[in-house]
């Protein structure tokens, strides 16, 4: 609950981006980072399915990690995969 830098006013609690927040660019650099460890493992074996929660930054990191066009996987976005209570 700290004021905005610019205008003083305290964050709206309805706010979505308070909760679903984006990465930043770190945390891109460590998603195409692990994503690459994850297909070294791997070998040559096709990865099939990337299923992700439906928050952004969990969205980002599965694109990040796995880019479409660069495997033949599909991408599932599912709610039950989803954290809750930001745990």
């Amino acid at each position: 609950n700290i004021p905005d830098a610019a205008t003083g006013k305290l964050p709206d609690q309805a706010d979505v981006r308070l909760t679903d927040t984006p990465l930043v660019p770190y945390g891109e650099q460590q998603a195409q980072l692990a994503g690459k460890k994850v297909r070294h493992d791997l070998k040559q074996r096709r990865i099939d399915m990337v299923v992700s929660s439906p928050l952004t930054r969990c969205l980002q990191t599965s694109l990040f990690a796995f880019p479409p066009g660069q495997n033949e996987a599909l991408y599932y976005c599912h709610e039950g995969v989803r954290e809750a209570y930001g745990m």
